[in-house]
C-alpha cells in the first residue's frame, strides 16, 4: 500500500510541475529588436496568446497610431498596432510551446515554437517555407 502511495505522490507532482512550467511564459517580453513588449497570457482552453501591450513608437510622423497595414486581408490594414495579438494558440508539450506568430512587418503568419533558455530568455523559433530564423525575448516590466 506504501508503495502504491509513493508512485501516486510522485504522479501528483510530475503533473504539478508540468503545469508550472507551462506557466513560465506568462508575463511581458520584451522583443528582439526592443521595440515592443509582448503580454503572453492563458486563455480557458490551455492555450497561450500574445498581444502587443507597448510600443517604443506608438504613432507615426503624423501621430496617427500604427495599423496592421502590411495585412494581406486588406480589411484588417486599419486595425491598431496596440492589443493585437501576434502569438495564437501556443500549446506546451515536451518542455516548448507550438502555434503560430504573426509577423506583422510582413503581413505574415508563421509556424512558432517558443522554449525558455532561462527564466528571464524566451527563444522564439519561426519556421516559413523551408527556412527558419530565431530570436531571444527578454523578460520585462510594463513600463510606467
Amino acid at each position: 500500500m506504501k508503495l502504491y502511495h509513493n508512485i501516486l505522490l510522485i504522479i501528483l507532482l510530475l503533473i504539478t510541475f508540468n503545469a508550472n512550467a507551462q506557466n513560465e511564459i506568462e508575463g511581458y517580453w520584451l522583443t528582439a529588436d526592443g521595440n515592443s513588449i509582448i503580454e503572453i497570457y492563458q486563455n480557458n482552453e490551455n492555450a497561450y496568446f500574445g498581444k502587443i501591450v507597448w510600443l517604443k513608437q506608438p504613432t507615426n510622423r503624423k501621430g496617427e497610431l500604427h495599423t496592421d497595414k502590411m495585412n494581406k486581408d486588406k480589411s484588417l490594414r486599419n486595425r491598431p498596432m496596440m492589443g493585437l495579438n501576434v502569438l495564437e494558440n501556443m500549446k506546451y508539450a515536451n518542455n516548448r510551446w507550438t502555434g503560430t506568430i504573426y509577423a506583422a512587418k510582413k503581413g505574415r503568419t508563421l509556424d512558432a515554437t517558443l522554449s525558455l533558455k532561462s527564466s528571464d530568455e524566451l527563444l522564439i523559433s519561426i519556421s516559413y517555407m523551408g527556412f527558419s530564423r530565431s530570436q531571444s525575448w527578454s523578460k520585462t516590466e510594463l513600463p510606467k
